[in-house]
């Protein structure tokens, strides 16, 4: 299983943009502006974390992919955008009602469609 976290600063304009969305996405979240955690963070140099935000996406502790600036932003708004259109596919499935099998009629709201 994936595990995507983020690193971000409350001071950062690009990450400021991100926060709405963060509820929505499957993310740990990190921020950074505690002096002991940035300098254990730029310590670290397995990771070289030098921007935010920074986008890491580990497989495991020695897989991982990691996106820095405007392309964890692109891929942090990707993985919302995604989330968004499967939650509305969702809401307009559902009004779609099936009757039995045999029978090919698809009722959508108020409107009725026999197959020929």
């Amino acid at each position: 299983m994936k595990t995507n976290l983020l690193l971000f600063s409350e001071f950062s304009n690009s990450c400021k943009q991100l926060s709405p969305m963060l509820g929505k996405i499957n993310i740990t979240k990190l921020c950074i502006d505690n002096p002991k955690v940035r300098k254990h963070i730029l310590s670290n140099k397995q990771y070289n974390i030098t921007i935010v935000p920074t986008l890491l996406i580990f497989n495991n502790v020695f897989d991982y992919k990691k996106y820095e600036g405007s392309d964890a932003s692109r891929i942090i708004k990707d993985m919302y955008y995604n989330i968004t259109q499967n939650e509305a596919s969702k809401k307009s499935h559902n009004k779609i009602k099936v009757n039995q099998p045999d029978d090919f009629t698809m009722e959508r709201e108020s409107e009725k469609v026999t197959q020929p």
